[in-house]
Order: structure tokens, then sequence, then C-alpha cells
């Protein structure tokens, strides 16, 4: 048995005697951890270029975007965002790019926080403790 399983099953009454599916579902949920922590997505996040400029960004952090693709120094970034028509905002490149635009002054702390949590998940209680979810091997 996956060390340590044995002691958090017997910290929760409910799961003493419970089945290994329902063990594994409980300490698996998102956001089951002890302490609320935040990380990446592993499964893509995909958001329509439409949905950034409309639902995550103002009229006037657009405006400063076009502004700044337009500048001659960003026109790679600017054939990238005009080819493209989803970003993956749980994507190192597309989070980097958002922490650039953020130190740009280009989007608010409010827009980047938005977009930089789209990309995340709240950690389980399995990958709190182990580093990653459980599965039925970790019971033998």
């Amino acid at each position: 048995m996956l060390v340590g399983l044995q002691e958090e099953i017997d910290k929760h009454p409910e799961l003493v005697g419970a089945s290994k599916e329902i063990i594994i579902k409980t300490l698996n949920k998102e956001g089951s951890a002890e302490v609320k922590t935040w990380v990446i997505n592993p499964s893509p996040v995909m958001r329509t270029i439409n949905d950034v400029y409309t639902k995550y960004i103002s009229d006037a952090s657009l405006t400063r975007l076009i502004d700044f693709l337009d500048q001659s120094e960003n026109k790679a970034l600017k054939l990238r965002f005009d080819k493209a028509t989803h970003f993956n905002l749980s994507n190192d490149v597309v989070r980097t790019l958002m922490t650039r635009l953020h130190a740009a002054g280009i989007i608010t702390d409010d827009e980047y926080n938005v977009l930089k949590r789209a990309g995340e998940v709240r950690l389980s209680r399995a990958e709190e403790l182990f580093g990653r979810k459980i599965t039925i091997e970790d019971f033998y």
C-alpha cells in the first residue's frame, strides 16, 4: 500500500471501510486539499480569441494590446495573434505571454489574475499528500 494512504483513510471516519473506488474519488477530488492550492491544469484549457477579447479583457486593454502588437518589434507576436483561433490558458508559453503583457501594463492586475486562474485547478488531497492522484494500484 502507498505509504501514508492508510493513515489518511484512518483520519476520515467516512472513508474507513469504504470501497477503494470511493476512497480514490474522495481523495482525488479537485479542491479537496486541506490547504487551498492552485496548480496549472494538466489538461488544455482552451478559450476562443473572441472569448478572451470580450469576456476576459476590457476594451481599454484590448486597445493597448492592439497598439502593442502594432509596434515593429512585436511583428512575430502579432502574426501569432492574427493566426490564432484559441488560447490554451494552461500552456506555459501562453502563460508567459500573459505575464509579459501584464508586466508591460497592457492588461490589468484583475485581468491578469482571472486569465491565469482560468488555466488552473485546485489541488486534490491525494496530490497534496502524495504529489499525484491515487490509483487502485496504490492499495496493494
